[in-house]
């Protein structure tokens, strides 16, 4: 009988141990629940006299993280940098490239159209190349073609440019998702997430100083300061793509800042965990049962409605600043951009500055959610009520404007960068619905619908913008996440079924993996069961 097959009886054992200890006093330092360090009970093999050495679990994954999630922060820091500079520029830009509001939201939504029909094919050929070579190829990728985009002159020049960059990023986030799921349980990797998303934030907090420093640039060499700001960080992410491919790890067994025995404990866990859940629940892991799985669409539509808002207001969030400053949120926008007199440049760089204060406060929120959505394993509200606060921001604030002035105005828009603070509980969602193939799957359908609501929020402001006013599509804005709000709070979540699998698949892989692996690295990796001489069992500790 293999490890998988009876690691229902064992398990079972560990919690019978367990409870007649707790009615002894005493805890049961089951590897299913403990995550304490275990060690060889014996020698690693009967030719061998090296005794057994300790794997701490917790001691693994804070290696892993160590190692990994930098990198994974820095490439999404970089894309999000790389996809955003624009809304930096746009004050600047908008001008010189004579881009109404319609054609301006028209080339920050036509991103999304590439990068949807991309998804797929990009998913296919991270399969076939491996994660860390593909990954590296994108950002590469995209590296160039952001710098490229110092040599707009035109509105057909920019939407093309916005089309091909939204083509060569498609396969990032989902890359990254399938990355962090080869190191992480279910449970590990929405925290995982969720810290990785901190750069979504943080990229906006960092880049605006750096963005006003380069667009202070503006007359050297003749260049405007968009033109630097686009090729300097163009450059920047080619650099960075080039060290990504040789410093992040491609799976558990290469992962060179474990040893020998770690790596062998992590890759057994994470191939148990497959394992153990395709047998408590084979259908969650088929493809094609993803797309039949009505869950997965709710939470796409509610993920739809939100990304509808946080890209609308990623685009447009140096703009309607500048529109509460200079007194026209509430107005025709071309109007005043037809009789300001400032110095581009400089107005440029205030700007970005003062967004830079959405994104701290989006940033500080973001990780108390996660950190919040993980102690008390709970997602529904942890999602709904920063929704439900940011919807309410965004309708009040053209009335707070118009009445109370500026600095209220202000405060209300701060009020609404909330809604970039749920990142991490609602990707930790697919780790609980879906494994196996079906992955890949689930998070092309989740990331496509997401997509699809960048194609709609920036050209939906826009649009009513240059109709009615920025007021207007705050107002907009505001519904679309009081409905978010509703259908996240009342998603029902993953099956009872893809639930119990979650507990039961990872439960058991930290047992089979902590008793399976000996001291030498061996054993059920290369397909043996454990036997009662290389066991690893658990080593108890002492109670206060």
């Amino acid at each position: 009988m293999s490890a998988v097959q009876d690691f229902e009886a064992r398990l079972s054992a560990h919690e019978v141990h367990g409870k007649g200890q707790k009615r002894n006093g005493s805890s049961a330092p089951t590897a299913a629940v403990t995550h304490e360090k275990y060690e060889a009970a014996s020698d690693a093999g009967p030719n061998s006299t090296t005794p057994g050495r300790k794997v701490n679990t917790r001691r693994v994954i804070r290696k892993v993280q160590f190692l990994m999630l930098p990198w994974l922060w820095l490439m999404v820091f970089f894309t999000y940098i790389d996809r955003s500079n624009l809304s930096f520029a746009a004050f600047q830009f908008k001008t010189d490239v004579h881009l109404s509001n319609s054609a301006y939201g028209l080339g920050a939504s036509i991103f999304f159209v590439g990068y949807t029909v991309s998804q797929i094919p990009s998913n296919q050929l991270l399969r076939v190349f491996g994660s860390s070579r593909w990954l590296s190829c994108l950002i590469i990728s995209w590296g160039i073609v952001s710098g490229l985009g110092c040599l707009i002159q035109s509105a057909n020049g920019y939407i093309v440019q916005r089309l091909v960059l939204g083509i060569v990023e498609a396969g990032t986030f989902p890359g990254m998702w399938l990355h962090i799921t080869k190191f992480h349980s279910s449970e590990e990797t929405g925290p995982a997430l969720a810290m990785v998303a901190t750069s979504t934030a943080l990229s906006q907090v960092i880049g605006a100083p750096i963005a006003a420093g380069l667009m202070m640039m503006d007359g050297v060499r003749g260049l405007r300061g968009w033109k630097w700001l686009f090729m300097l960080e163009g450059v920047i992410t080619v650099i960075f793509g080039i060290l990504f491919y040789f410093g992040l790890p491609a799976k558990p067994e290469s992962t060179y800042i474990l040893n020998r025995e770690e790596r062998a404990w992590l890759a057994e866990r994470q191939r148990s965990e497959a394992e153990i859940r395709a047998k408590q629940n084979p259908h969650s892991g088929s493809t094609l049962r993803s797309f039949a799985n009505w869950r997965i669409y709710w939470l796409a539509l509610a993920w739809l409605v939100e990304e509808t808002v946080r890209y609308g207001l990623l685009f447009w969030v140096p703009l309607l600043l500048d529109g509460i400053i200079s007194g026209h949120f509430n107005g025709k926008t071309s109007v005043a951009i037809k009789r300001s007199t400032r110095d581009q440049a400089l107005y440029s760089a205030k700007l970005a500055l003062i967004s830079a204060i959405l994104y701290v406060i989006a940033a500080i929120a973001m990780i108390y959610i996660a950190w919040s959505s993980k102690r008390f394993r709970e997602r529904n509200f942890h999602i709904g009520i920063p929704l439900l606060l940011s919807g309410i921001g965004f309708i009040c604030t053209p009335y707070a404007t118009a009445q109370h002035g500026t600095v209220a105005g202000f405060a209300l828009l701060c009020l609404g960068s909330l809604t970039f603070c749920t990142f991490g509980p609602a990707w930790g969602w697919p780790a609980e619905i879906f494994h196996g193939p079906a992955r890949a799957s689930g998070i092309a359908i989740f990331n496509s619908f997401g997509a699809a609501g960048g194609i709609i929020g920036p050209y939906l402001i826009g649009a009513l913008s240059d109709k009615y006013s920025y007021g207007a599509a705050m107002i907009t804005l505001g519904a679309f996440n009081l409905l978010a709000a509703v259908l996240f709070t009342t998603f029902p979540g993953a099956s009872k079924a893809d639930k119990q699998a979650a507990l039961t698949a990872e439960k058991g892989a930290n047992m089979v993996a902590s008793e399976g692996v000996p001291a030498n690295g061996k054993g059920l990796m290369h397909g043996t069961a454990a036997t009662p001489s290389t066991e690893m069992t658990p080593r108890p500790q002492a109670t206060v």
